[in-house]
């Protein structure tokens, strides 16, 4: 088979088929292990118009996103099959086969009174037969302004608790309005070069409608400045955080001048690239408010080198660089080679964590190479069903000091069943295996070296 282009399907009479995609550069050999294939529903039904009880035609009826996906049990639950569905007769009915027996929800689109509209139903199990009724007579409406009552320019952006979301451009009367909605609960959010707005939600009940929505734009203080250093087809997107970590706003950017309001007088600003590039800074505001703070990947400081345990390069290890005042913090992932890169540090003193609890001092000034020379010990395993013998695919293992000396990681099982730590420091671990189809396990096991252990889980369902 082409692991570049080719997938594998299973079709059974009364199953929903199922699917999985082979992906390049894997190769080799593939136990799929145990397929649980899910038996196949049709449902028939009508489409209405709640108030005037008229059938809606011509409406698609499809499966909508899962609530819930399962993995685990290898159950193909998304909805790839994209627009497939059916569409309402004359009189509104409809018959939709081909249903996983787990679909827990439809979506139904159209068009009522020249209105395009989008609603997804509650799908209840063992339900063959639905009559959707849908309501059309809700509005939401409002205005974007100032906290001293001028109107506001923005994007306002309004969601529904099903996953629908619209766009509309408030211009300088700061005016928005949807109409021929359905009733539910709905979240409005807005963007504006003005400042900052806070989203509030909008429950709309049996013919209620909210029509006087004020959205406050919180002016705040301001950021500007410069960006530079971005290559072609590069772009960034800057987020600011408060010194509680919450994100204030989000904005993309390219090359150019830039500013920004709604900041607050302490901030970190964390600029991430297309090409995975990151300048972080700490801004304080002047007395006027404002802050000049330029973003500049042409050239800045950085922090790279390799992780490695008894000289042997370490994949797949999670490091954070802290600076001195522990704000703000870059992430790095150390490759199948050990090496990593963090980019756009401050100059100046900071200690490089590793997951495993270990930390190394390092004072970054421009381009400052710091390698890592972890313990050799570590702790490798394999998870089996307890029943048959065979390797359980996914669930976690939490690994964490016996003394609670320093933060517990955890790692997924693989494929095969096995999961390992490395660069571990000597000593005694609790080890907790969990799995949503089995009980969970735990011991506690003392590492000194290359240790192996082994689980036997026991299924909940007890078969």
């Amino acid at each position: 088979m082409d692991p570049d282009t080719d997938s594998f399907h299973i079709e059974a009479p009364g199953y929903f088929h199922w699917f999985t995609k082979f992906f390049a550069g894997r190769g080799g050999e593939y136990d799929l292990g145990e397929i649980a294939l899910e038996r196949e529903r049709t449902i028939t039904g009508r489409v209405r118009n709640a108030r005037s009880r008229e059938p809606i035609a011509g409406a698609l009826v499809r499966r909508a996103w899962q609530h819930h996906e399962d993995g685990l049990l290898r159950r193909f639950t998304i909805n790839w099959f994209g627009s497939r569905g059916t569409e309402t007769r004359t009189d509104g009915t409809f018959a939709l086969g081909l249903l996983p027996a787990g679909a827990d929800r439809l979506e139904v689109r159209g068009r009522v009174d020249d209105r395009a509209f989008v609603r997804v139903v509650d799908l209840p199990p063992g339900v063959t037969h639905l009559d959707i009724d849908l309501a059309f007579d809700f509005a939401i409406a409002g205005t974007l302004v100032l906290p001293d009552g001028t109107p506001a320019e923005g994007t306002v952006r309004l969601g529904h608790s099903s996953g629908t979301r619209w766009e509309h451009t408030a211009a300088n009367d700061g005016v928005f309005r949807w109409e021929s909605l359905g009733g539910g609960e709905y979240r409005l959010s807005a963007e504006s070069d003005e400042g900052v707005v806070e989203s509030r939600a909008v429950v709309l009940g049996d013919g209620e409608s909210a029509e006087n929505v004020r959205l406050v734009v919180d002016p705040g203080g301001r950021i500007f400045g410069t960006v530079e250093g971005l290559v072609r087809g590069e772009f960034m997107m800057v987020a600011v955080r408060d010194r509680n970590g919450r994100t204030v706003l989000s904005r993309e950017l390219a090359n150019g001048v830039y500013s920004l309001r709604g900041i607050p007088t302490v901030a970190n600003v964390t600029a991430r690239t297309t090409l995975q590039r990151v300048l972080t800074r700490q801004v304080r505001l002047d007395d006027q408010g404002e802050a000049r703070t330029d973003l500049d990947f042409s050239g800045d400081s950085r922090v790279a080198g390799t992780v490695r345990a008894g000289g042997r390069p370490l994949g797949g290890v999670n490091l954070a660089v802290v600076p001195e005042d522990q704000s703000p913090v870059v992430y790095a992932t150390t490759d199948e080679l050990g090496s990593y890169a963090a980019e756009g540090i401050s100059d100046g003193p900071h200690s490089v964590q590793t997951q495993t609890g270990h930390s190394f001092d390092v004072h970054v000034e421009q381009r400052t190479r710091l390698d890592i020379d972890l313990p050799q010990n570590s702790l490798f395993g394999t998870v089996r069903d307890g029943r048959t013998g065979r390797p359980v695919v996914g669930g976690w293992v939490r690994l964490a000091r016996a003394d609670a000396s320093r933060a517990a990681i955890r790692v997924r099982v693989a494929s095969d069943g096995r999961f390992r730590f490395e660069g571990l420091s000597e000593g005694d671990y609790f080890v907790r295996v969990s799995h949503s189809d089995f009980s969970e396990s735990s011991r506690r096991v003392h590492v000194a070296g290359s240790e192996i252990v082994e689980f036997d889980l026991e299924s909940r369902s007890g078969g």
